[in-house]
């Protein structure tokens, strides 16, 4: 029988933050999209309905290449540690993990070749250094919107600071997860 290993409840609750600041952004990422392309709630709403937040940067940044502008401070800020961020939510959410402690190992292993399998050991510091950034995120997101729609007025000035924090999570190499297969190893003579 396998023994399942719960992680502990600080992992949990940095998880939660996490994900929860993260929604938020999901949430906001159509409100961008309709202020960027100049579109009403109901045109942004059903052009973009189901989109991912990926599928919302790629278009934001193909609308600006397309009106040969460059794509504004904030959300040239924003997207490149978004798209990090997605990605180690998907792998958090959808890959098979397992807990040790404050922290969870996630594996593709069962998602990819043998050969290319990785392993990320996440723990509950790194959870809070993500939430933080997904916060840090939000604030460029909701600054660039302010400036927009608000002309700089001054109004919601207290996300300014936030947006311009640093990133606190810094990703660390993956483990290579390759396990060489004994039995076809021992079938031909050779290693996989």
């Amino acid at each position: 029988m396998v023994k399942y290993t719960h992680p502990s409840d600080n992992y949990l609750k940095a998880l939660g933050s996490f994900l929860h600041t993260y929604a938020e952004i999901e949430y906001c990422m159509t409100g961008i999209f309709r202020v960027a392309l100049g579109l009403t709630g109901n045109q942004a709403v059903s052009i973009s309905s189901g989109w991912r937040v990926n599928t919302i940067m790629d278009q934001i940044k193909r609308y600006f290449q397309g009106i040969d502008k460059p794509l504004p401070k904030n959300l040239e800020r924003a997207f490149p540690k978004l798209d990090e961020l997605t990605y180690i939510r998907n792998k958090l959410l959808h890959f098979g993990n397992r807990a040790d402690g404050d922290t969870v190992i996630v594996s593709d292993r069962y998602r990819t070749i043998r050969q290319r399998a990785k392993t990320w050991n996440y723990s509950t510091e790194n959870l809070l250094s993500l939430e933080e950034d997904a916060r840090t995120i939000l604030s460029c997101l909701v600054v660039y919107w302010v400036d927009e729609k608000y002309s700089k007025t001054g109004k919601f000035d207290a996300w300014r600071p936030l947006s311009k924090r640093p990133w606190l999570y810094v990703p660390s190499d993956p483990i290579s997860d390759h396990r060489p297969t004994t039995k076809l190893s021992r079938m031909s003579g050779s290693s996989v």
